[in-house]
């Protein structure tokens, strides 16, 4: 049997092009298979946006169906669910799904104006059905034809205001996706993934900006930054460095404040080229009003104008993004260090460097430089042999991780002379 309902709520989705618009995922919850759409209007184009945003469409809601047939586990059957007496589990089942998408949505493709879980204010046989009612269930035997679940006539009275009362609620603002974050929220969602601390406090700092919330905005920035900076240099000390965890530990310990770790070991474990385009004057201000408002106020400032807080929130969260990367690529580093040996052994001593740094989204950017490149008669299949290794090795590590969308080499000759790109599959020579 299947299950459909929908999720009233508007979100404006951005895309290249009308058909990058027409998302979905499939997935497992509690046994039932899943499949979540968001279906609403046309796609529209904008000119005057930006090639990766030019097209705009709205959807009308979180169309989400169960199939209790096509799941891996035996799970109660969605016909028994749907029975009047069991209304109260049902709307349980129909209720974590939705808090499941939700929560994807809004972590993994920044959508802060979404809800991370969905109420639970529903107490009564009244209140369970008008919850229903406002989600309008509809069941299927086929999954083409579709039987209202609750007839019109046997809803209650408040559940024919159902969308209008649900996203005062629970979707009270208007929400904005950028679709070329999906495959992240669908990675989120097949493997009932949990984002890292960051990725919520990013959020919630950007959903304070929009909001004009600019004292929480400023709490959780630095909050986030404080996680991710400890963490970085965990990894960089213990890793990098060899220093033993306990030592770091201690090292690492509260009394050394987030004023003293920005101004001082920052610039002691991260190359000059990472910190170019971070301006740590503005970072250091944030923690200047954090401390106004924790320590001493509980207030900002006043005085200081909405761009400039702003420009200077926004700043703090480039350098959480410069770290959460940087920590990543240090946490893996032995990793990589096997994958860069073993390319240069493919190299027949020609391979001078190979250096390797891991991206958001299982994006990989690769620069192998020779001290000869190969001849011209052969390079090409060289190259294209060095990139389908690299993409064999990454892909060992990474099961997610695809060569032909993922991958960037670029190959090089000392002193730095470029020779070809390996990017979307292909070589350019």
């Amino acid at each position: 049997m299947f299950l459909r309902f929908t999720i009233p709520c508007d979100i404006f989705l951005m895309g290249s092009s009308p058909e990058s618009l027409n998302v979905s995922a499939c997935f497992s919850h509690r046994g039932y298979a899943v499949r979540l759409s968001l279906p609403g209007g046309e796609a529209h184009e904008f000119h005057e946006l930006p090639r990766q945003f030019r097209f705009l469409r709205t959807a009308e809601g979180l169309q989400i169906v169960l199939n209790d047939e096509g799941g891996a586990l035996k799970v109660r059957p969605l016909a028994d669910l749907s029975q009047v007496e069991s209304h109260s589990d049902f709307l349980q089942l129909l209720r974590s799904v939705g808090s499941r998408v939700s929560r994807a949505i809004r972590n993994f493709g920044i959508v802060p104006e979404l809800p991370e879980r969905l109420a639970e204010e529903s107490v009564s046989p009244a209140d369970i059905e008008t919850r229903l009612g406002k989600w309008c269930p509809e069941t299927s035997t086929d999954g083409h034809t579709w039987s209202e679940l609750l007839p019109p006539t046997s809803r209650p009275f408040a559940a024919l205001f159902a969308s209008a009362l649900s996203r005062d609620m629970e979707f009270s603002q208007r929400a904005e996706l950028k679709v070329f974050l999906w495959p992240d929220i669908v990675e989120a969602l097949e493997d009932d993934k949990e984002p890292p601390p960051e990725q919520e406090f990013v959020t919630n700092s950007i959903g304070h900006l929009r909001q004009k919330n600019f004292r929480l905005a400023v709490l959780e920035s630095i909050i986030c930054l404080e996680i991710v900076l400890t963490q970085f240099l965990l990894q960089y000390l213990t890793v990098s460095v060899g220093v033993p965890a306990r030592r770091v530990k201690q090292f690492l310990s509260p009394e050394i404040g987030v004023t003293a770790r920005l101004s001082a070991l920052l610039n002691l474990t991260l190359h000059e080229s990472y910190l170019e385009d971070v301006d740590l004057d503005k970072v250091m201000k944030v923690v200047q009003w954090r401390n106004e408002v924790v320590h001493k106020t509980g207030r900002l400032p006043v005085g200081i104008r909405e761009d400039t807080l702003e420009d200077h929130v926004s700043a703090v969260l480039s350098l959480v993004a410069l770290l959460a990367e940087r920590r990543d690529n240090v946490a893996a580093g032995p990793e990589l260090k096997k994958i860069t040996e073993a390319l240069r052994g493919m190299g027949d001593r020609h391979i001078f460097l190979v250096q390797i740094w891991l991206k958001r989204s299982h994006r990989v950017r690769m620069d192998i430089e020779f001290f000869s490149a190969p001849e011209p008669g052969d390079r090409r299949d060289k190259l294209e042999g060095l990139a389908r290794e690299a993409g064999e090795l990454l892909k060992a590590r990474d099961p997610r991780f695809n060569g032909s969308e993922h991958l960037t080499i670029h190959f090089k000759e000392v002193p730095g002379k470029s020779v070809a790109w390996f990017r979307a599959g292909s070589l350019e020579m």
